[in-house]
């Protein structure tokens, strides 16, 4: 989600006001996921490790953005976490545990649930955060089908980088705050004109990767 800071700084706004128009585009966008129904999964790259290294304070705003995600869930989506949590400060790690934490649902709850709840988690641990740690653990990301990459940038940045090996990439040159439900349309469009053979040749002869 590239161009936040670009975003802000074209209309005078300070680099926090970008970042904060980025969560509403990113509202936008599992709206219109939601809306559509084929698209069942969103992985979505936040924050980096190099991000560390931004100025303190695009750095505390980028991090206060994770109380948006309580307002993500009353929209419906299940939400986990991928990567290393113990560098935040405790309050967004708290919201974070707690956005995962409300994931499950009693549906989700069976005897297998129990079972590897009881069996893998710490001792002593209480069993909802077992239960809940043992849904964000297993819950792994599927592999991307279609990167979309806004503000221009024609490259990974260290996104999912081993899943990413046969998604199909979309670079827009719009800005993330402005990527709205058209251009979510015209990447979809582009995705299903492409033909994706992972690497294999077809036995008449077609070409394929490599």
């Amino acid at each position: 989600m590239d161009g936040n800071s670009r975003w802000a700084a074209a209309r005078g706004r300070p680099t926090a006001e970008g970042h904060a128009a980025g969560v509403e585009a990113l509202r936008r966008l599992i709206g219109d996921c939601a809306a559509l129904g084929a698209v069942r999964e969103l992985s979505v790259y936040a924050f980096s490790h190099e991000n560390w290294l931004r100025p303190r304070s695009e750095v505390q705003a980028l991090l206060s953005l994770i109380e948006s995600a309580d307002a993500l869930l009353a929209t419906g989506v299940q939400l986990s976490f991928v990567g290393d949590l113990t560098r935040l400060s405790p309050v967004p790690q708290q919201l974070a545990e707690r956005a995962v934490a409300r994931e499950i649902s009693p549906r989700e709850i069976d005897e297998a649930a129990l079972s590897a709840a009881l069996r893998e988690a710490p001792h002593g641990a209480p069993l909802d955060r077992r239960l809940a740690d043992d849904a964000s653990t297993t819950r792994a990301p599927s592999d991307p089908d279609l990167l979309l990459r806004t503000g221009g940038q024609h490259r990974l940045s260290n996104f999912m980088l081993y899943q990413c090996a046969y998604t199909e990439i979309v670079v827009l040159d719009g800005l993330w705050p402005d990527f709205g439900t058209a251009e979510l349309a015209g990447a979809l469009r582009e995705f299903g004109r492409r033909r994706r053979t992972f690497g294999r040749r077809d036995e008449g002869g077609d070409r394929g990767d490599g």
